[in-house]
């Protein structure tokens, strides 16, 4: 869809809402600009949750968090009509230059084969973390009453020591 040449600069514009004290680049990236607080620009570093990165901006100090896929979109190509989503063409939720988002509904954006694929993994990772959980529920409910048959077990077993050793 897009080819980007290797060596050229990163293009950076104003975050769409917060023009003058942010900015966001083509690659992904998020800049604060100088302020009272910071004399230089600083380069900031998102969270990463789910495998997307989202970052807190704040403004007339009330923070709030974004996509930072979101926020790349908007700055380069505008508002995202209500009933569009930002998919990543590569699957990738941390690849976010604008050259790999898309704007689609939602069933594109499910049907694309590499989210699809990504989707199932992270499902069967979730199916076998549900899986341990229950098993370590399961442990910590019934480990009394398994100290209680270990006790008497080794009951039996010291009473059936001792009385070999008086033969």
């Amino acid at each position: 869809m897009f080819a980007k040449i290797k060596n050229m600069e990163e293009i950076w514009s104003d975050v769409l809402g917060y023009e003058g004290k942010y900015l966001v680049s083509d690659e992904g990236g998020i800049k604060l600009l100088p302020n009272n607080k910071y004399r230089k620009e600083r380069l900031l570093k998102p969270t990463t949750w789910g495998g997307y990165k989202k970052i807190a901006l704040t403004k007339d100090g009330k923070r709030k968090y974004y996509w930072v896929h979101r926020l790349v979109w908007e700055a380069f190509n505008g508002p995202i009509p209500e009933e569009l989503e930002i998919d990543h063409i590569d699957g990738n939720p941390s690849n976010n230059s604008l050259y790999n988002l898309r704007a689609v509904d939602h069933l594109t954006n499910m049907s694309n084969p590499v989210t699809r694929e990504r989707k199932r993994r992270f499902t069967d990772w979730e199916k076998k973390k549900r899986n341990r959980e229950h098993s370590l529920r399961y442990y910590y409910e019934h480990r009394e009453e398994q100290l209680e048959r270990h006790k008497k077990w080794y009951q039996k077993y010291k009473s059936a020591k001792d009385t070999t050793k008086l033969n």
